[in-house]
């Protein structure tokens, strides 16, 4: 991610949890150069980290 103001890199600073899977986790991010922060931006919209599909648990 940019920052809207110096398009300077922006780091994530906190990961606002979700209360359920369905539901996209939000974070804070700072740009690196400026410090300005951005709140509540996409961590990882919505899609769970290293799903595997049920088919291929059955196969093992």
């Amino acid at each position: 991610m940019f920052c809207p103001k110096y398009k300077g890199i922006q780091d994530v600073i906190k990961v606002h949890e979700a209360k359920d899977l369905a539901t996209p986790r939000l974070c804070d991010v700072q740009c690196l150069e400026c410090g300005h922060i951005v709140y509540y931006q996409p961590y990882d919209l919505g899609s769970t980290l290293n799903a595997i599909p049920k088919k291929d648990l059955e196969s093992e």
